[in-house]
């Protein structure tokens, strides 16, 4: 999985290119825990680009942060599928306007989990998932 982004003032731009037709995310935290990461969801289903907002409440449960009370801080820049894979751009607002999700802001620390599936339900376990230490 490849994953850039491009800060700006009030955006996050996010690259993500994983090697299947299932999904591909990201998730971000202030600390190395599944629980409190803010988590975005992406497939591509009959070329159609799916962009999923969620909060990792627990480990195992990952929820719409709509349905937590909250509003999606994410919205789709483009995408494609080919031979090895697929690709989605999006933008992440910066500034939170609610709990579900992390300031962001150029130079700060953060915890990136990245994770892909072989199919697009968002509820199907990843085949591949990691984390690491990255500074916007």
């Amino acid at each position: 999985m490849r994953v850039s982004w491009t800060v700006s003032r009030t955006t996050v731009r996010w690259h993500l290119h994983w090697p299947t037709s299932g999904w591909g995310a990201i998730g971000l935290n202030q600390v190395s825990a599944l629980p409190g990461t803010h988590l975005v969801m992406a497939a591509i289903v009959r070329g159609r680009i799916i962009l999923s907002d969620r909060h990792i409440v627990s480990v195992g449960d990952h929820r719409d942060v709509a349905t937590l009370g909250g509003v999606s801080h994410v919205h789709v820049v483009g995408g494609h599928t080919t031979a090895a894979g697929c690709a989605v751009e999006f933008d992440m607002i910066a500034a939170p306007t609610d709990r579900w999700h992390h300031p962001l802001v150029a130079g700060h620390r953060y915890q990136l989990l990245v994770a892909y599936a072989a199919v697009a339900d968002f509820h199907h376990h990843s085949l591949f998932r990691w984390e690491v230490g990255i500074a916007l």
